[in-house]
């Protein structure tokens, strides 16, 4: 049911408006308990009318179980009142799992797994690149086929469905807690392990192509950010998951949920690793990004000093790694105007063994046009221009910023018409980017 729809059921279900009775018959406060309920209960018919016929027999109010289906989840769907002819949620839900292990081991962990994740939009990816990390029974299921024959057996009873399309499943969250609350608490652990385990192999390294894939997998990251809270996990691939959803976030502009997952990482590299190793740069680094992104510079700052120290450290001096670090350091001081301690440092990146060049070039060149030094800048946008072409293909939202830079030096400079051509290549890269790009 829809919210609204579920909170109506509810309302009639309880006693608290007539049967046949609309939804502006309830008090507005009633309405938004209602609502929240159904919101929680996931619109389940079944789980609905269980909540209503427990507040009538108690008696209680909607908000005294509201309260108390967030402290006794479990005892609650249990329940089965004295005016119901049905089975309770919990008792459908088990015995419909409870059939399913019967069937197939491996469809019985494929529910298990999933009563860890986001409930809805489950890449299938997760199970087939993660399938070493899920117990026997699933890394078993080698071949196409073996794994639909698997998500038969899961769906059988409803307790899962599948999106032939998008290659997801979805499961109920009721389903979900029902499967987690039927287990002891090292089982539970156990499997939310080989579930945070799983995800990270299925996230996508963050690539441009790759960001549909990045965002069909983000709300699974997040869910297992829940669980290594949850249960203290402080393993490598946990860490390394919070990176990727953190870079993919921070690519698309999506701070406020980056900074968690990257702080995070930086948290966790330190427990393991101890706080001078590269990986907690690499950190501290991130995080440094999320605040230049948001003009946070007194913040950024520091740490992009210690990130530059402790990969100088680690890497010497002449590593790629550190011609980043003094690129981004020279960015900061660049976006505050304080051109020349920017300069040197674009100058120093530029002198090492740099993978991409491009980046310091390009930033060099819009330290010289901000001071109005066009004859420095101009050939600098144009190396910048060929090698992101060449390295990345015409289309890629990396040319339309090159061209957009170089568009802004040539209006500068008096060349209008080829500003306006170059401005014009750059508007049809990013809107045939953002027709097929991820909401």
């Amino acid at each position: 049911m829809e919210t609204a729809e579920g909170a109506l059921f509810l309302l009639r279900r309880a006693g608290i408006i007539p049967r046949g009775a609309p939804l502006s018959a309830a008090s507005e406060g009633d309405s938004q308990l209602a609502e929240q309920i159904s919101r929680e209960l996931g619109g389940l018919a079944l789980a609905l009318d269980q909540a209503g016929a427990f507040i009538v027999e108690t008696p209680s109010s909607l908000a005294e179980y509201l309260d108390f289906y967030r402290s006794e989840r479990s005892k609650l769907l249990a329940e089965r009142g004295g005016l119901g002819d049905h089975p309770s949620v919990s008792v459908t839900f088990s015995l419909a799992f409870k059939r399913v292990a019967e069937a197939s081991a491996a469809a019985a962990d494929l529910i298990r797994v999933c009563a860890f994740l986001a409930s809805g939009a489950i890449p299938e990816e997760i199970f087939r690149k993660g399938a070493a990390e899920l117990g026997e029974n699933l890394a078993k299921v080698e071949t196409p086929v073996d794994f639909a024959h698997v998500l038969k057996e899961a769906g059988r009873h409803s307790l899962i469905e599948r999106n032939p399309r998008s290659k997801t499943l979805d499961i109920h969250r009721l389903v979900q807690a029902v499967v987690r609350d039927g287990m002891e608490e090292t089982e539970q652990q156990h499997w939310a392990e080989r579930t945070v385990r799983a995800v990270n192999r299925g996230f996508p390294h963050v690539e441009f192509s790759d960001w549909p894939k990045c965002e069909g997998s983000l709300s699974h990251a997040q869910a297992c950010a829940a669980l290594v809270d949850e249960f203290g996990f402080e393993f490598a691939e946990a860490t390394r998951l919070f990176n990727q959803a953190g870079v993919y976030l921070k690519e698309r502009a999506r701070y406020s949920e980056a900074g968690p997952l990257h702080q995070r990482a930086v948290e966790l590299w330190g427990k393991a690793l101890g706080p001078e190793h590269p990986k907690v740069a690499t950190g501290l680094n991130n995080v440094a990004e999320l605040y230049r992104a948001q003009g946070k510079y007194t913040e950024a700052e520091p740490l992009y000093q210690r990130t530059l120290e402790l990969w100088e450290k680690a890497l010497g001096t002449q590593h790629p790694t550190v011609a980043s670090s003094l690129n981004n350091l020279a960015v900061l001081y660049a976006d505050q105007g304080k051109y020349a301690e920017a300069e040197p440092l674009y100058q120093r990146a530029l002198g090492t063994q740099h993978a991409d060049v491009s980046v310091s070039l390009n930033n060099l060149a819009n330290l010289y046009s901000a001071q109005g030094k066009y004859a420095e800048a101009e050939p600098l946008y144009q190396r910048v221009l060929g090698i992101l072409e060449k390295a990345l293909g015409t289309e890629h939202p990396n040319v339309a910023q090159a061209l957009e830079n170089y568009a802004l030096l040539l209006r500068q400079t008096g060349r209008e018409s080829q500003a306006t051509e170059m401005e014009a290549r750059a508007k049809a890269i990013r809107a045939r980017h953002a027709s097929r790009s991820p909401p």
